[in-house]
């Protein structure tokens, strides 16, 4: 709808956004990669290296050289590939819009050269300068007009499946997936953590999307520090979690090992296998892996629980390699909760305890949502988002 227009405002582009309608980002690859944009598709007009010549270009020579050497950068066959890869992109992701990082001679040059192809499609007012703005305004006043349920627990009850599993009916934010992160000394995960700014970016689209809603949908998120691995949760969007309700989940010690044991040991070494790793080295990659996330957290541990540990891990891992069995691993796994995850967590929960409306088991909240979201929200119409 937006075709045959030359702009369209940042808010528009964040409302296509929000619904998962895909922008074509024509900013330089590190660009993109330092600072995006949920479905943002990148296709500079400029390589970085192009990208730095031409801005020192500019700073010593100014603009009409830059333009003038930027031509002669992008002309002929690298033109003509550059175009080709945004008419692909464009015709074959349904891409609305484009932008650059201000919304001034990159976006409009990428533009002109899509009409003379025949591909009418409109820039960004501002570019990612200007949606990056409106996401702030929202974070500097992030109160969403969705009420707000954090999900609370000790490690291992399951808190981010059942975000998972309450996604297919009410609206949630899954801070760890945006973060690439567990959340723990035991949390990274095979991709990298994004920039600091992609994560806001991600959190904060999220956020207008669900204002954008008119009707009372809960927004569902699990408990979370302040630190999610090296990200930092912006601080008024965790001063608004530090003051949202929260539902507490029970489940028993044993049944937490059994989450602990899917996730970290058994998931763990499927993915080796899928990696192609030798089956001779699955198990001495695990406990490296497993060995270099304990001296993490050796100091709090204190030397006797480290050592102790320590060497639970490399007889499980060493046992695991002759039977293939994940159950050696269930007494360490114990261990941790107890010595390291619970007592800190405790502490967290007599800080936390007024904003407690229920405990439960996940199972009965996974049955029970609507009702359960009822009671607390009382007067407030809950609909489902789905």
């Amino acid at each position: 709808m937006h075709q045959n227009r030359e702009f369209i405002t940042p808010l528009d582009a964040l409302r296509l956004l929000s619904r998962g309608a895909p922008l074509l980002d024509v900013r330089s690859p590190g660009e993109h990669s330092k600072a995006s944009i949920p479905f943002t598709i990148n296709g500079g007009i400029l390589s970085d290296a192009e990208r730095d010549t031409i801005g020192r270009i500019y700073k010593e020579k100014g603009a009409d050289e830059a333009i003038h050497y930027g031509h002669w950068f992008v002309q002929g066959q690298t033109k003509k590939r550059r175009i080709d890869g945004w008419i692909q992109s464009i015709q074959s992701q349904n891409i609305s819009a484009l932008f650059c990082a201000r919304g001034g001679l990159r976006s409009q040059i990428a533009q002109q050269w899509l009409r003379e192809a025949g591909t009418k499609i409109p820039r960004v007012h501002g570019g990612y300068k200007a949606l990056r703005t409106e996401l702030l305004k929202l974070a500097s006043s992030p109160n969403t007009n969705q009420p707000l349920i954090v999900i609370t627990g000790h490690t291992g009850c399951g808190k981010t499946r059942l975000i998972h599993l309450l996604a297919a009916e009410f609206q949630t934010i899954d801070l760890e997936h945006l973060a690439a992160h567990r959340g723990s000394a035991f949390g990274d995960r095979i991709t990298p953590q994004p920039a600091q700014a992609t994560f806001e970016n991600s959190l904060y689209l999220k956020l207008f999307g669900y204002n954008c809603d008119t009707r009372i949908t809960p927004t569902i998120i699990e408990d979370e520090s302040r630190m999610i691995g090296k990200i930092q949760v912006p601080e008024p969007f965790f001063q608004m979690l530090s003051c949202a309700p929260r539902i507490q989940l029970m489940r028993p010690l044993e049944e937490r090992v059994e989450i602990i044991l899917q996730d970290y040991i058994i998931e763990e070494v499927s993915r080796l296998r899928t990696t192609g790793t030798e089956s001779s080295y699955v198990y001495s990659q695990l406990s490296q892996t497993l060995l270099s996330n304990l001296q993490r957290i050796s100091k709090k541990l204190g030397g006797v629980r480290f050592h102790e540990l320590t060497r639970d891990i490399e007889t499980a891992c060493s046992e695991q390699s002759q039977d293939d069995s994940p159950d050696h691993h269930r007494h360490w796994i114990q261990k941790l909760l107890l010595w390291y995850y619970d007592p800190p967590y405790e502490k967290h929960l007599l800080k936390i305890s007024p904003l407690i409306q229920k405990r439960v088991h996940p199972e009965e909240l996974a049955r029970d949502a609507e009702s359960i979201l009822r009671d607390i929200f009382r007067g407030t119409e809950i609909t489902k988002s789905a």
